[in-house]
């Protein structure tokens, strides 16, 4: 989801009847989308919805994962190295970006929904 699209630049501009071109639109869109990848890149967060992605984390010696992506809205699947799941998820996932009580220095891949 990007943080403005082409019509409001028109409106910016105050050219909101005159159309831009195919490659202007293009060099608009691709300055747009950098600006947009930089401010996630940079806060850490996410604007734009990233829904039942896998990604595969190792747990700490406490056997913690702290998530990287921000905010994490839901965590549907928690598998061990062995494809084995763990649950509930409702007792390992805090809600907010952190998943506990899993076996230390082990690989997870964990399904979870983030972004705005």
């Amino acid at each position: 989801m990007a943080f403005i699209v082409i019509d409001d630049i028109s409106t910016a501009q105050g050219t909101q009847s005159v159309a831009f071109t195919a490659d202007q639109e293009a060099q608009l869109q691709y300055y747009i989308d950098f600006v947009c990848d930089y401010i996630e890149s940079v806060t850490g967060t996410s604007y734009s919805v990233h829904t039942d992605v896998t990604i595969r984390y190792k747990s700490d010696s406490y056997g913690n994962i702290e998530l990287a992506q921000n905010p994490v809205t839901t965590v549907t699947s928690i598998k061990d190295k062995d494809g084995n799941d763990q649950t509930p998820i409702s007792e390992l996932f805090d809600g907010v970006d952190t998943i506990y009580f899993l076996c230390p220095l082990t690989a997870h891949d964990v399904k979870l929904t983030y972004g705005m």
